[in-house]
């Protein structure tokens, strides 16, 4: 998929999985673990990579008082998403 394919730039979380998931199945030992462990397994990195540059970001802003602003921001980011399914 190319980035114009992808409609600019900003990439939606879905879209993210889904190049993950393609990139993961071109892996024969990661190709032979089901369709839904596969797609469990993009999810998981693409939020190992969000919490990484997450982490990033908190290192390049420092407000005032960073555990409100960030215990805030993340309680109001888990609002607007679907809760974490449990890993089995």
């Amino acid at each position: 998929m190319t980035t114009a394919q992808l409609g600019g730039s900003r990439l939606g979380y879905d879209i993210l999985v889904q190049l993950v998931r393609e990139e993961v199945s071109k892996v024969s030992v990661l190709r032979s673990a089901p369709h839904t462990k596969q797609v469990q397994f993009s999810m998981d990195i693409c939020l190992v990579a969000v919490g990484v540059r997450t982490a990033y970001l908190v290192d390049a802003l420092a407000p005032p008082d960073p555990v409100s602003v960030f215990t805030s921001l993340l309680e109001s980011l888990r609002s607007k998403v679907c809760p974490m399914v449990p890993v089995s």
